[in-house]
């Protein structure tokens, strides 16, 4: 009769030859069953008789499986532990890497880590902090107007921005390059202008300060003003000359004054003139005309001022040596003509009987005591004259 026996202190069981027989291998606590002594690994075990057996069961402490895992499930570590073992992380902290709106700090895991009495598993945890941006504003010549940190999901602002206006143009502050968006990212953002051209008054003034016309010009346009006038006065007559300086394009605020010029106020002006020659004296010349006897000559001048005269010239000629016949009239003296202290003599008055040989006298009166004297001689009966003058009815 085959005799099974376990181990020491386990019972001995005798059994039939061939008879079937079912052990059970219970662990203590705190252990498992992990084979029996033959490697048979099956717990509990049907055994038939043939001979005699001795068997014993294989403990050992019951291990459990302990993971460590990251936020998605990935495993950071993993062991077998034996039932009461304190699990230990050995690894690097674990991370999480920040996302457009949050940075990641490891916290620690999901629970507390215990000892083991079973499979465990931990995950780690995080603490999140919300991601700050620089969000930059840019004045149009790339001035930096604000540079700071904005957090994520934030609208950022700016102070409205200025640009200087220019000889040419005036800006108005006309938005952003782009919209203004929350923040989800480092942005920058440029000042846009509008402009508006320019207008500069422009003043046109008369020479006696007079404003003619102003108004405003629009930048780079050529101002322009109605041909000025200044009336005549007693002496001048003024004549538009043009401006005092070159009218250009509008740049900035600017005044033209009118400039005139002077021209002498001419009335008619008539003037007589006279000489009075010796007859050896002719052809004479008056202003380019040519005189050979006596006469008269009207022409139009040009004074020294400008103005025209109109001249009346009278050429009187005195002859020294003339044929007259006897007993001829003393009208025919009136040849004789002539100027004497501003008195002009248009006749002669024979006033003595003409003797061969003796001088007569032909007197020419004046309206004062002053005359002049002409004798006359006969010489084969052609008398031939001489001029005295006499001054308070003295001969010299």
């Amino acid at each position: 009769m085959p005799v099974l026996a376990f181990a020491q202190n386990e019972p001995r069981w005798e059994v039939d030859c061939g008879e079937a027989v079912q052990v059970k291998a219970v662990p203590d606590a705190g252990f498992q069953f992990v084979r029996w002594s033959d490697g048979n690994t099956d717990n509990p075990r049907t055994i038939t008789m043939t001979q005699d057996m001795n068997l014993s069961a294989v403990f050992a402490k019951n291990t459990f499986l302990v993971s460590f895992l990251n936020y998605d499930g990935t495993e950071l570590q993993s062991s077998e532990l034996e039932a009461g073992t304190m699990p230990q992380y050995n690894g690097t902290d674990p991370s999480k890497p920040a996302d457009a709106q949050y940075t990641y700090t490891f916290a620690g895991w999901d629970k507390k880590i215990a000892a083991v009495t079973a499979n465990a598993t931990y995950t780690a945890t995080y603490t999140r902090t919300l991601n700050e941006y620089t969000v930059t504003f840019k004045n149009e010549d790339g001035t930096v107007l604000d540079s700071r940190l904005w957090n994520y999901g934030a609208t950022p602002t700016c102070t409205e921005p200025t640009k200087p206006a220019d000889a040419q143009y005036t800006y108005t502050f006309a938005g952003w390059d782009k919209e203004i968006a929350t923040v989800t990212a480092e942005a920058t953002y440029t000042a846009t202008y509008s402009r508006t051209l320019n207008q500069y008054t422009v003043t046109f003034k008369n020479e006696d300060g007079t404003v003619l016309d102003s108004r405003l010009w629009n930048y780079g346009a050529t101002p322009t003003c109605s041909e000025p006038t200044q009336p005549a006065d007693a002496q001048y007559t003024y004549t538009f000359a043009g401006w005092d300086k070159e009218v250009v394009a509008v740049t900035g605020d600017a005044t033209y004054t009118a400039v005139f010029v002077s021209v002498v106020q001419c009335g008619t002006i008539e003037t007589t003139d006279g000489i009075t020659v010796w007859e050896d004296q002719l052809p004479y010349t008056w202003e380019g005309i040519s005189f050979t006897t006596a006469g008269t000559e009207t022409k139009t001048l040009q004074a020294s001022d400008g103005c025209d005269s109109i001249v009346t010239f009278t050429l009187r000629v005195l002859y020294r040596n003339i044929t007259l016949q006897e007993n001829e009239s003393s009208d025919y003296y009136t040849q004789f003509a002539q100027d004497y202290n501003g008195v002009t003599v248009t006749t002669a008055t024979l006033n003595r009987q003409f003797t061969q040989g003796k001088w007569a006298t032909l007197c020419l009166p004046f309206n004062v005591n002053k005359a002049m004297m002409m004798s006359i001689g006969l010489y084969n009966r052609v008398f031939a004259f001489r001029y005295a003058q006499q001054l308070d009815d003295e001969t010299i």
